[in-house]
């Protein structure tokens, strides 16, 4: 027994000689020109990249290796490392080692910096050479005896810098964190990892990471998100026109690292400004989500909250920031694989709706609205500002598709009013009936100023161009009084008004010039006020202009100012007759008609509907009263004639001059057939000196067979 205490006595001491002999020579081999370069030699053989480093330490008690300043070049000799660090520090238990596993207690990095390059094909990561092909016929042999199990208990990363440059999107995309802190824990080989990260982001904001991972893939994590910024996200969105704003809040997920199970948000955008298309988003809005099923079949709760941030979509829809824009509900996966919504409420403005979404090839909606009053939607539609909207709308169950599209609905209208400042209330009385692509009115009645208007009206093709069709029809209504419910030319058109229209065409760019129609009105006992067509074509007549009188020296203008044609001036008529068709941006008539006491005018002409531009030619027919009165006037008497004298005239101008509206003289335009139709009727014997003497003797007596012989103008059938 003493013998076998002396032989463990020798070995220990002989072990402990070893151990400290070892502990003073290690470090001075590690340190040694010849392992530098079979260490560098066989990391740049491994990674196909050159190795350096500054330094390396060993010690062995316990265990540790520590790597000073080391760098992996970039894959260009002119390109930034790849890798470097001010340390690298590992840590070896030494336990295990006597039942060859290498388990690290310790593994941290100080200082460190990481480039990656990231393009359409993925990571540019280093690649080791290739290994020659074995010799034909040969096989690998696998390694033999037991292989040396490796575990890190914790890694650790300090004060270090990632980059990231993303050429797969363009343009390129630079993702860059900074002071990123990190570390990671694990008991054993079966225990989850713990690890947690905080990092700063050199676009803006920071991020804090924390949760657990299983060397099995599953994973439960939190990321906590602190105003990062959006704007390095837009190269990624190829609709956005716009991308900015500050993101705040937490993203958890847990599952499978590689599609997660379960994914939950709670986030807020601060001072947002996104245009996704037509779709504009100015303010803040806020995201709460928790859903299940993973990316492919996602189900669960959310919530949408924009109420305090601008909304757009193109020119047709403006929320203003303060109105209320929430959707919350639940999203589900469909049997067939796509997406939907079931039991959502949406809130918009004072609108209430429950509704659920199908998506897919076609996206489907069925909504069911509660009745809301209009007041103040204007400010929400553009189109209809300045309209003073006011009414409650019930529009109840409403289903909708799309691709094509598909509108199923019934809208009461009863009750719908509207104001234009420039104009008079008018309110709306019916139904409106979508069905399929397809919406048309019912029972439809247009109220205003306490007159009707029947209205009949067909939208189709709504997936496309919507096409419409019009028609409009009123008895005897006052025309004054709607004139000035639908225009600001209050007290100017009067009369009893049948009206009866049909119109069609197509809504969009180049609505103007495609309707098409004709519109038919009837107008009894009116008034025109400020126009006398009689009155300012005798002006016209007596002027100095072509065909005027005063051309060919008779001055005849006190003539028209007497007492016997001055009771003819009156701006009342007893009817307006005619038919308007539109066609091409133009509304054409050739059988307007305005009948007064004495006399009649006949018009046929052209207004252009884009620009306002009229121009009308006719005649004026004089009666046998103003005939005689006119002839009085000039000196003379009335010629028996079966004819009645008819007088070409024209006005032309644009609806900035609307023609005879508030103008004393309308601007008319006479020829000189006007001159030779009172001449030859009126005025040759009295003013034959004159007219001798301005044309030349005889002139008068020449004038009068010419005429005599032509027997003045004669109105055209």
């Amino acid at each position: 027994m003493r013998i076998l205490v002396r032989v463990l006595l020798v070995l220990s001491a002989l072990l402990a000689l070893g151990v400290g002999a070892l502990a003073v020579a290690l470090p001075r081999i590690v340190k040694s020109d010849a392992v530098r370069a079979r260490i560098e030699g066989a990391a740049e053989q491994a990674l196909g990249r050159k190795v350096r480093f500054a330094a390396l330490d060993f010690a062995l008690l316990p265990p540790s290796l520590v790597v000073r300043k080391p760098s992996v070049a970039g894959a260009a000799d002119s390109d930034p490392p790849l890798a470097e660090a001010e340390e690298v520090a590992l840590r070896v238990a030494l336990a295990p080692l006597l039942a060859r596993s290498v388990v690290v207690d310790s593994l941290v990095v100080e200082g460190a910096s990481l480039r990656l390059v990231r393009t359409a094909r993925g990571l540019e990561l280093p690649q080791p050479p290739a290994k020659p092909a074995a010799p034909a016929g040969t096989e690998a042999k696998p390694a033999e005896g037991p292989g040396v199990a490796l575990a890190v208990r914790r890694l650790a990363l300090r004060d270090t810098r990632f980059v990231l440059e993303d050429r797969s999107v363009s343009p390129a995309v630079t993702w860059e964190l900074r002071d990123l802190d990190a570390d990671a824990r694990g008991e054993s080989l079966e225990a989850p990892i713990a690890f947690e990260a905080k990092a700063a982001l050199a676009s803006g904001g920071g991020l804090q990471l924390r949760g657990t991972a299983t060397l099995g893939g599953e994973l439960d994590a939190e990321l906590e998100l602190d105003g990062v910024d959006l704007a390095p996200l837009r190269p990624y969105l190829k609709q956005a026109g716009e991308l900015a704003g500050d993101l705040s809040g937490t993203l958890r997920a847990s599952g499978p690292a590689a599609e997660p199970s379960a994914i939950g948000a709670e986030l807020s955008l601060r001072d947002g400004r996104v245009a996704l298309g037509e779709v504009a988003l100015r303010g803040p809005l806020s995201l709460k989500a928790d859903l299940t099923g993973g990316l492919g079949a996602p189900q669960g709760p959310f919530e949408v909250d924009a109420s305090e941030a601008e909304l757009r979509y193109g020119e047709a829809f403006h929320k203003p920031a303060g109105r209320a824009a929430t959707l919350q509900g639940r999203l589900v996966t469909r049997p067939d694989g796509s997406l939907g919504v079931d039991g959502a409420a949406l809130g918009l403005h004072d609108l209430r709706a429950q509704l659920s979404l199908t998506g897919g090839r076609r996206t489907r909606v069925e909504a069911r609205i509660e009745p809301f009053e209009l007041a103040g939607w204007e400010e929400l539609l553009p189109a209809l500002e300045g309209y003073g909207l006011s009414g409650r709308l019930a529009p109840g169950e409403v289903r909708l598709a799309t691709s094509p599209l598909e509108v199923h609905a019934t809208l009461p209208l009863d009750g719908l009013r509207a104001q234009h400042p420039e104009a008079g209330p008018v309110e709306l009385r019916g139904t409106l009936e979508a069905r399929g692509d397809v919406v048309e009115t019912r029972d439809l009645r247009l109220l205003a100023a306490e007159q009707t208007v029947e209205i009949a009206a067909r939208l189709s093709e709504l997936g496309g161009t919507p096409r419409f069709q019009v028609e409009t029809r009123t008895e005897q209504a006052d025309t004054n009084r709607l004139v000035s419910a639908f225009t600001s030319r209050r007290d100017t058109f009067f009369g009893l008004l049948d009206l009866d229209g049909n119109l069609s065409g197509r809504l969009g760019d180049s609505l103007v010039r495609s309707l098409q129609g004709s519109t038919r009105l009837d107008v009894r006992d009116g008034r025109i006020a400020g126009l006398s067509l009689l009155e300012a074509t005798f002006e016209a007549i007596a002027g100095k202009g072509a065909g005027g009188l005063a051309a060919v020296g008779v001055n005849v203008a006190s003539a028209f100012t007497g007492k016997d044609l001055s009771r003819f001036y009156a701006e009342d008529f007893e009817s307006l007759t005619g038919t308007l068709r539109l066609a091409d941006g133009v509304a054409s008539t050739d059988d307007l008609r305005l009948v007064y006491g004495d006399y009649s005018v006949d018009l046929a002409g052209d207004l252009g509907l884009e620009d306002g531009g009229y121009r009308m030619r006719g005649f004026l027919t004089l009666g046998p009263e103003v005939d005689a009165a006119l002839a009085s006037q000039l000196g003379g008497e009335a010629p028996a004639s079966k004819e009645p004298p008819v007088i070409p005239i024209a006005a032309e101008g644009d609806l900035g001059e609307p023609f005879g509206l508030r103008q004393r003289n309308p601007r008319l335009v006479v020829t000189s057939e006007v001159a030779q139709t009172l001449v030859s009727r009126y005025v040759v014997d009295r003013y034959r000196d004159k007219i001798d003497d301005a044309l030349g003797a005889g002139a008068s007596d020449a004038v009068r067979d010419v005429l005599d012989i032509l027997g003045g103008p004669k109105k055209k059938e």
